[in-house]
């Protein structure tokens, strides 16, 4: 019989199996379907572009009110950043992450209060691209310091963290890890 070990992220559970990693939203890994999952970002990046082109119009449309123009340039401007960097990075939502296709898994820190901590994994897709996955786990308000340690404590248990075969990171992502 496999051995699961099972933590708290920010929506959902993470189940570490001795050959994959596994995010759920409910605590049943039954109900996951990778394939549907997998194309869950594309939604949002399409939403976030949308909204951030109609703030732009809106902003250009309202020009001559310079504090309504500024504030929705900006928010526009933001979120066709935040799209442009998700792509530019390959960020990822995949929900099935096969151990023999990660290349690397590190840990960051959060500020308290400020940002959550989280778990950085470069995997491998399908179509044998690099990929970031974020694991970001429950923050200061949700009780973040405990649910820290226990999936430091699972994701070592279950071998995979500290973890690393890449030789060469991905653009934007640093080799080392940042918990010190």
């Amino acid at each position: 019989m496999k051995k699961v070990i099972c933590f708290k992220t920010m929506i959902g559970y993470c189940n570490l199996y001795p050959d994959k990693i596994l995010l759920v939203r409910k605590g049943n890994p039954e109900e996951v379907n990778p394939k549907n999952e997998e194309q869950r970002l594309w939604k949002y990046l399409v939403f976030y572009t949308i909204t951030g082109l109609f703030l732009a119009w809106l902003a250009y449309v309202d020009r001559y009110n310079l504090p309504m123009c500024l504030w929705l340039g900006l928010t526009s401007a933001f979120l066709l950043f935040s799209v442009l960097r998700s792509i530019i990075l390959k960020e990822s939502s995949a929900a099935l992450m096969e151990r023999d296709k990660i290349r690397s898994v590190r840990f960051k820190k959060g500020a308290k209060y400020l940002t959550r901590s989280r778990f950085i994994v470069v995997f491998e897709d399908r179509k044998r691209c690099n990929r970031i996955r974020y694991i970001f786990l429950p923050g200061s308000l949700n009780d973040g310091p405990k649910a820290t340690e226990e999936a430091l404590r699972a994701m070592k248990e279950a071998g995979y963290y500290p973890f690393s075969d890449l030789k060469e990171y991905p653009e934007g992502v640093s080799q080392h890890n940042e918990d010190e």
